[in-house]
């Protein structure tokens, strides 16, 4: 690890990451029971892996005698963060004094040290010393076990140490196939796909984790995609007041999702690991017709658009699921024997009893566009603005329409009434209805919006 001291921005104090990190730590030496095993002096390992990150839960058969003693922990690779280091046991109250990596006598830690950060009051930077320093001589310190100085109220009588710790190195990725059975233009034709999944576990420590319970941690957003080239070198005025039409948008830091892998895992060092997620036959399916406000521009001369075909079907029990499965790259074949690649595409972040969508591209049979309604002006500062969506059908069969709409407003604003169902979430009305062969649905809502005033 790099010696020295880093600056840093103050990051907010809401920080996502921040606050799984610390629950993480704080809870997870009592999740999960494990069973005994006299051979090896590692019972059972535990892991939280994120991106670049993971939360470690060890298991082992170490024996306390009561009062102050030293501990050798071999095996935690020279990626842990020490200041991390907690030593736990059932039933026998252990307090950890002193810990160091042998050999390293520049890395050092005590009980309720916190010295490894720092805030500036003035500057508002925060300073951090990393915990672990390289050893003098160049020693590897993947080499080196850890000493650890504890004290115990009773001798521990074969419960054993739960030894947790926080180490860089480790992320993972999912990916899909799915097979598509039946005709996939004929609406009337009865559709079944064939899924299978897999989970990546990338291991980039020098640490060993055979058998681990793996339980892992993500955001669940796709990656942007650029739709455009880009435009080459542009002459901005950083200073004027339109800058944050073409600066990047802040990152969104999304909702964090938890995923237990279905079996246990040995995740070896510097190896990938391929754990199979999920696998179903003749799940059946059915088509769905999307409509996404941002693809349908607002105004009269903005013309009507094909919505997007999908396939969906349920995440459930049934169909031999039911449980969350996490964000990743689908490639989508024709038949059951994936000679014919379709597309590629993206799986969101599917939740348990939720909804799994294959998105087949336009759709030139069904159409839709937005429009203005009427707009009543009202007393202080509030009046109301009415919207309008059209759904064309072209076909001869009814099809199953969804609209995701996001009122074109950046002012504060609240639905009134609105001529079909809906529900609303993080801003956003969502429609879901079928529309009858060659027939169009018209859906008008109206909101009460109020002016920002100056």
């Amino acid at each position: 690890m790099e010696s020295g001291t880093h600056t840093v921005k103050r990051q907010p104090a809401g920080s996502r990451l921040k606050t799984v990190l610390l629950f993480a730590i704080s809870t997870v030496a009592f999740l999960l029971p494990v069973a005994a095993s006299a051979q090896s002096p590692v019972r059972a390992n535990f892991l939280l892996i994120g991106q670049g990150w993971a939360v470690v839960r060890e298991f082992r058969n170490i024996t306390l005698a009561g009062g102050e003693q030293d501990v050798v922990l071999d095996g935690i690779p020279q990626e842990a963060d020490l200041s991390t280091l907690m030593v736990l046991s059932r039933g026998v109250s252990i307090d950890l004094l002193q810990w160091q990596r042998v050999g390293a006598t520049n890395d050092v830690h005590h009980a309720g040290e916190d010295a490894s950060v720092g805030l500036d009051a003035g500057t508002g930077t925060v300073t951090w010393k990393p915990s672990c320093q390289p050893v003098p001589g160049g020693q590897g310190l993947g080499l080196l076990p850890v000493k650890c100085r504890v004290r115990s109220t009773t001798r521990s009588e074969g419960g054993g140490l739960y030894v947790i710790y926080t180490t860089t190195g480790l992320s993972w990725s999912a990916e899909y196939q799915v097979s598509i059975r039946g005709e996939r233009t004929d609406e009337k034709e009865a559709m079944s796909v064939d899924l299978s999944g897999v989970v990546r576990i990338l291991n980039g420590t020098v640490g060993n984790y055979p058998n681990a319970v793996v339980r892992l941690l993500s955001s669940g957003l796709a990656p942007r995609r650029r739709d455009l080239e880009a435009p080459g070198f542009l002459m901005l005025d950083e200073d004027s007041p339109l800058s944050d039409l073409w600066r990047p948008a802040p990152a969104d830091s999304g909702t964090p999702f938890e995923y237990d892998l279905p079996a246990r895992v040995s995740v070896q060092p510097g190896v990938e690991t391929d754990v199979s997620l999920v696998r179903t036959l003749r799940t059946p399916a059915s088509r769905l017709y999307w409509m996404r406000a941002e693809d349908f521009p607002t105004g009269v001369m903005s013309g009507d658009r094909p919505l997007r075909k999908t396939i969906v079907f349920g995440n459930v029990a049934a169909n031999q699921l039911g449980f969350a499965l996490p964000a990743g790259p689908v490639r989508v074949f024709a038949g059951s024997t994936r000679s014919q690649l379709l597309q590629n595409g993206w799986f969101e972040h599917t939740p348990a009893n939720g909804e799994f969508r294959i998105d087949l591209g336009p759709a030139e049979e069904v159409r839709g566009r937005r429009a203005y309604g009427s707009m009543s002006p009202g007393a202080g500062g509030v009046y109301e603005q009415a919207f309008v969506l059209h759904i064309a059908n072209l076909r001869d069969t009814e099809v199953r329409a969804q609209v995701d709409e996001k009122p074109p407003l950046n002012l504060e604003w609240s639905v009134l009434s609105a001529t079909k169902p809906y529900s609303e979430a993080e801003r956003r009305m969502h429609f879901d209805f079928t529309v009858g062969g060659r027939s169009e649905e018209v859906i008008e809502y109206r909101l009460r919006v109020k002016q920002i005033r100056p």
